[in-house]
């Protein structure tokens, strides 16, 4: 059927044409008819003011127009500003210019009904035509009219909601704040002037919000405040009006840390609930409250704000647009008190209602990101409680969709991406998948970049990034990432001001980073620091705040290291009492709380070993008790607990000999040692608590076996992937664990396993560099074809092993920030690539032991190998452990190697620390031009006491069994093990009787494989022998140290001996050139300062001319291959071969370096030496090595040559100790 036209559609066809004839020139009066005029009053009655209507309205409002200009009067006027207005309103035109005043009063009613309408169910497809028609009708109202001020203000209200939902136009905000601005500058009634200030102030603070102009926050609270005094109390927009000056307040105190800002704020908020309990009020309220709460911790906030988070819910209706972020509100509360009780029904209402949130609240919504944070957070702490792998899913996706969410720009953008990380985290600590932790990083680098120094959240996110590092740090043991994890945590330190939010919680965690590093570097300067922040973190925290007890445990523990550096009771006692407030505020089930119960055990366990209360230790071993029962048999810290539930339980029993302790330490040590996923240095101190418990027991094969099981795991724990300087703090932080396996080897009745066992848990960094200079012949022989991937990757590793560190500070400037980055980036690039290299090496190590003939290639040598050492003189390794000290006698009989062990009763490790420290403490004093003649007189005796109780203890049983064995003295070869490496074993005597230097003609190994080496490296042909066979280095000056005046004399007596001589004086002696030279000599002299480094020994040095800028370090030398013909290294310096208790297994010391570069005979020292006595040792050596200058130094006699010279200084001062004990010589 053919449509037929309406009575409105008839109409409008009639008015069109007429509309039409007009504007082609015909004059109006002739067309506007009575019947056209008729349709135009039916069209108009018809119309309403819909968006649809407008075009039809335009047509009817000209039609009226233009009768009213010809004479129709004020009704046609009138009906033409009818039609019009909705045609400002949607941007139908074009009006009449006359006309538009008239137009914009009638619009104003539309827009403001619109506007009401908009902001009740907001979003952008309705914002912004609302905001339009604002802006035409502000444009259309002339400056002098009244309503223009109000007018400007709903203008100012459209544009800062769309600007809400616009991030990336920002000249909304500016155009709001302008409109705003104008509005209040041209009000002539206070009262409305008011809202208008009120308007001005959401505005400011929306735009602080966007850029942080504290300028624009500042004018806020003024404008508000103003807004408050200006408006009666019984203005129906009191509520609101005074919301406003809360939300300043509350974000005055965000930027500046006022208190009185927020607690103001709180008052303000009170005071409109109790007037007006609107939800919004009430969500708001809630709000501040959360934000006092996490600051200051007071339980009454905390009740107070889920109190009126509930009623904010109540109130809000069903698909209110705000629902949504008041759930959230509501549930995140409900979380903060789970984090406080721990109670599991307010952790899963807080996720049911976090789900709901995320549904109330549709996609695009700007508070959606926010919600599906919360919401993720939510769920990884319920993960973390109950342990449920589809709650951590969960928590990644909503993190994911939060982030994705987010645009760039966005203000929370930063959090979300930290909380992101955080979920990374948790599936790596669950997983120990490294992927999860580099996901966990990228997220923290990608928040960095979100959040520049102006940003509020700056300092919580490099916090964040210290933590992560911290984790990666645990994970691979390497120190460059706790460097940058306190670079970054220091950044936060900055960027926190006093007052902040998370000062408390930035302090603690760079606290806890700045602990770790110490128990890496051992620099006091950390242990200080760590306890300087955590001090800090503990005063800007509420007594009641649940980040408390945490605090005060981690204190707790800073106090303890620091304790057992210096021995301060002050120290402890502090201690104790942080560690007992953490454990009262602590829940029963809270899951740190076995944590706080082992850090308070330790505590009184020190407290014990102080004062020998038997309270304290039971208390101990009662808590050490609860802490393991209050984790489940699988979790990872077990392993952590029960080792110091073991050393409690064995303390106790060394004291007292309490039944049943031993036993007991024993199986909690056993127990903990096979619990899956955790940190492979835990389960090998619980192996080594088991094997120490199993040899108090008598039980010497099951403590072999749990040893073995430890020295297992050292490939694990020092893995090749690690710079060196790491793999030796792993090393350190087993030290002594050889002497203990090799003493329980031999109560098993297996003496050659202990020798097997010293040898693989004693030189392990160089004895692979030494094997490995080996592998190559063995490989060019067998594998040809592997030889030079073998050497591609060695030197690919080594590369990467010698490249710097970065930097722990990161700087504050951009330009050294920017520098900074680089490193940050440099370093993980550099710890990435040498993992990978790990992983081809062991790849090709497997398939170079797949080859005929290479099944053992750089596997530890077996007894028998070991024992060829033994072929030119006895070699001896000297233990000394917790229950007594053990001599290993390495010889061969019938050219048959042969071990016997003698038990040393006396030589305790407890002993042997003593008297090691006693001998430093007196040549100390000895060493000291300050020292009064009754102090020095008094360490001679300490140090001649002390070399009688080593001869009685120690040197003496040994030349004794040998001798009864048939051993005819001469050469001996010792090689003490941990400790005893601190003693000077050839020295040993009573003065006035035969002594070891009398007996034997003593030389040192660190390792008997090292002492095979050095037997196997062979002295070039003669004719290939450089011409100049010696180097002397004589620094008799050295920039920053006292003068050596004879230095120069010994270079020349040296040169006069030796004759072939290149001699290094001074300026000349540079680290470089000394390099160079050493290759071009057979025999390296100096005649020099040198330092030693206990905390870091690879960075002992000769100080040589350069040193303050090129030291000539241990790595340095350890780096350095030498041709075969390298025979003899004198250091003829200060404590040469002392690296200090920690790593002394490990010879990483001046002395052990040129052995491993290559030199076969070393000759060094224990201790601080005299530089005129050491020139007259050395001249006196030479003498002998060239029989007064007549030979070229024959230095396979540099043993006898050096006892000899001893023995010489010991005649002419024999109470002076100090003078002649601390030479040694290490080689064949």
């Amino acid at each position: 059927m053919a449509h037929v036209p309406s009575a409105r559609e008839r109409s409008l066809a009639v008015l069109t044409r007429a509309l039409e004839e007009i504007e082609g020139g015909r004059p109006p009066a002739e067309v506007l008819t009575a019947e056209v005029l008729g349709h135009a009053e039916r069209l108009t009655t018809a119309l309403g003011d819909a968006p649809e209507d407008a075009p039809a309205n335009l047509v009817a409002g000209w039609i009226h127009w233009h009768h009213a200009v010809g004479g129709g009067g004020e009704e046609s006027l009138g009906r033409a500003v009818t039609a019009f207005a909705p045609c400002l309103v949607y941007g139908v035109g074009p009006l009449p210019e006359p006309l538009l005043p008239d137009i914009a009063d009638h619009a104003a009613v539309l827009a403001y009904d619109l506007l009401a309408q908009v902001l009740g169910s907001p979003g952008p497809e309705t914002l912004r035509p609302v905001t339009e028609a604002w802006r035409r009708i502000v444009a259309a109202t002339p400056p002098d009219e009244p309503e223009r001020p109000v007018r400007l203000c709903n203008l100012g209200i459209a544009l800062r909601n769309l600007a809400e939902w616009s991030p990336r136009e920002p000249d909304l905000i500016t155009r709001a704040v302008a409109a705003l601005d104008e509005a209040v500058r041209t009000a002539g009634d206070p009262v409305p002037r008011a809202t208008y200030r009120s308007n001005l102030a959401d505005a400011l603070l929306f735009r602080f919000e966007r850029d942080g102009d504290v300028d624009d926050l500042n004018r806020a609270v003024d404008a508000a405040r103003e807004a408050v005094r200006d408006l009666p109390d019984d203005d129906h927009a009191w509520a609101t009006v005074h919301g406003v000056l809360a939300a300043a307040l509350q974000l005055r105190h965000d930027r500046t840390w006022n208190a009185e800002d927020l607690d103001e704020a709180i008052e303000v908020l009170e005071r409109i609930v109790r007037r007006a309990p609107a939800a919004m009020h009430l969500a708001n309220l809630g709000t501040a409250l959360r934000t006092r709460y996490q600051r200051f911790g007071r339980p009454t906030d905390l009740a107070r704000m889920i109190e009126v988070g509930e009623q904010a819910v109540a109130a809000t209706p069903a698909g209110h647009h705000k629902l949504g972020a008041r759930l959230s509100t509501l549930a995140l509360a409900l979380r903060t008190r789970f984090e406080v009780n721990g109670d599991r029904v307010d952790l899963d209402r807080a996720v049911e209602l976090g789900e709901q949130a995320v549904d109330a609240t549709p996609a695009g919504h700007p508070d959606r990101p926010g919600m599906l944070s919360n919401l993720g957070l939510s769920l990884r702490m319920r993960f973390e409680l109950a342990g449920e792998r589809d709650d951590l899913d969960r928590a990644l996706r909503l993190g994911a969709q939060a982030v994705a969410a987010a645009e760039e720009g966005h203000a929370d953008r930063a959090m979300y991406l930290a909380n992101l990380a955080a979920a990374w985290q948790r599936r790596f600590e669950a997983t120990r998948n490294p992927e999860d932790l580099d996901r966990a990083l990228a997220a923290c680098d990608e928040a960095a970049h979100a959040a520049p120094d102006d940003h509020p959240d700056h300092g919580v996110i490099q916090a964040n990034r210290c933590v992560m590092l911290m984790r990666r740090y645990e994970l691979y043991g390497e120190l460059a990432d706790l460097d940058q994890a306190i670079g970054f945590g220091e950044r936060a330190v900055r960027a926190t001001p006093p007052g902040h939010l998370n000062q408390a919680s930035v302090y603690a965690t760079v606290g806890a980073a700045v602990y770790h590093r110490f128990e890496r570097t051992a620099d006091e300067r950390d242990i200080d620091r760590a306890v300087f922040l955590l001090r800090e973190a503990e005063e800007h925290t509420g007594p009641d705040h649940p980040d408390m007890p945490t605090i005060r445990a981690n204190l707790a523990s800073a106090l303890w290291l620091r304790y057992t550096v210096r021995g301060e009771a002050a120290d402890l006692e502090e201690a104790l009492r942080a560690a007992e407030r953490a454990v009262k505020a602590t829940p029963a089930d809270h899951p740190e709380r076995a944590r706080r119960l082992a850090a308070l055990a330790l505590a009184l366990r020190a407290r014990f070993e102080r004062t020998g209360d038997r309270e304290s230790i039971d208390r101990a071993v009662a808590l050490g008790e609860q802490a393991l029962a209050a984790v489940p048999t699988e979790h990872p810290t077990r392993a952590n607990l029960a080792t110091g539930l073991g050393g409690s339980l064995m303390a106790r029993f060394a004291r007292f000999g309490t039944a049943g302790d031993l036993e007991r330490a024993r199986e909690v040590c056993t127990a903990a040692a096979a619990v899956p996923g955790a940190p492979v240095r835990h389960l090998l101190q619980a192996r080594r608590g088991e094997g120490q418990a199993a040899l108090a027991l008598g039980d010497g094969p099951g403590a072999l076996a749990a040893f073995e099981a430890a020295v297992g795991m050292l490939p694990q724990l020092v893995p090749g992937y690690l710079r060196r300087g790491d793999r030796e703090h792993g090393l350190g932080t087993v030290a002594g664990l050889g002497a203990e396996a090799a003493a329980a080897a031999v109560a098993a009745g297996r003496p050659e396993r202990a020798v097997e066992l010293l040898e693989r848990t004693r030189g392990v960094l160089a004895a692979e560099v030494m094997a490995a200079d080996e592998g190559v012949a063995e490989l060019a022989a067998k594998a040809p074809d592997l030889v030079a991937e073998f050497r591609r990757i060695r030197a690919e590793r080594d590369r990467l092993d010698h490249e710097a560190a970065s930097p722990s500070d990161l700087p504050s400037s951009p330009r050294l920030r920017r520098a900074s980055a680089l490193m940050y980036e440099r370093t993980r690039r550099l710890g990435a690539e040498r993992r990978r290299l790990a992983a081809e090496w062991d790849n090709l190590i497997a398939r170079i032991r797949r080859r005929p003939g290479l099944a053992g290639f750089l596997h530890p040598p077996s007894f028998a190998e070991i024992g060829a050492a033994a072929a030119d003189g006895p070699v001896v390794a000297v233990c000394a452990t917790p229950l007594g000290g053990l001599a290993l006698l390495l010889t061969a009989d019938d050219d048959r190697p042969a071990v016997r062990a003698l038990p040393l009763p006396e030589a305790t490790e407890r002993k042997c620390r003593d008297r090691a420290d006693r001998l430093s403490a007196a040549f100390t004093i000895l060493g000291d031009r300050k020292a009064s003649d009754e102090e020095k007189n008094a360490a001679r005796d300490e140090a001649n006491e002390v070399l009688g109780w080593l001869w009685d203890a120690i040197t003496g049983p040994i030349l004794d069994t040998l001798a009864a064995g048939g051993w005819q003295g001469g050469r001996l070869w010792w090689c003490p093990v941990g400790l005893t490496a601190r003693l000077p074993l050839h020295a040993a005597g009573r003065a006035g009787a035969p002594g070891a230097l009398d007996r034997v003609v003593s030389s040192y190994t660190p390792t008997i494989q090292a002492l095979a080496r050095s037997r196997a490296r062979r002295t070039a042909d003669t004719d290939e022998a450089p011409a100049a066979t010696a180097l002397v280095v004589a620094m008799s000056r050295t920039p920053n140290h006292p003068a050596l005046d004879a230095a120069s004399y010994e270079a020349e007596r040296v040169r006069e001996l030796v004759r072939n001589v290149t001699v290094l004086r001074d300026t000349e002696a540079t680290g470089q050139a000394v390099l160079r030279e050493l290759a071009r000599h057979r025999i390296a002299h100096f005649a020099c300062h040198s330092v030693s480094d206990r905390a870091d020994p690879a960075k002992g040095r000769l100080l040589l001319h350069d040193h303050t800028t090129s030291p000539l370090t241990v790595a340095e030398i350890m780096r350095t291959r030498l041709p075969r013909n390298a025979e003899l290294a004198y250091l003829s310096a200060c404590r040469t071969a002392d690296a200090g208790p920690r790593l002394a297994d490990e010879a990483i010391h001046l002395t052990g370096a040129f052995q491993l570069a290559g030199y076969r005979h070393v000759i060094g020292t224990l201790w601080p030496v005299y530089d005129l006595i050491s020139a007259i040792v050395a001249e006196n050596v030479y003498r002998r090595l060239t029989r007064d200058g007549t030979t070229p130094p024959d230095t396979n006699t540099t043993a006898s040559a050096l006892r000899a010279a001893i023995r010489d200084l010991r005649e002419t001062h024999p109470s002076r100790p100090d003078l002649w004990a601390g030479y040694v010589h290490v080689g064949p």
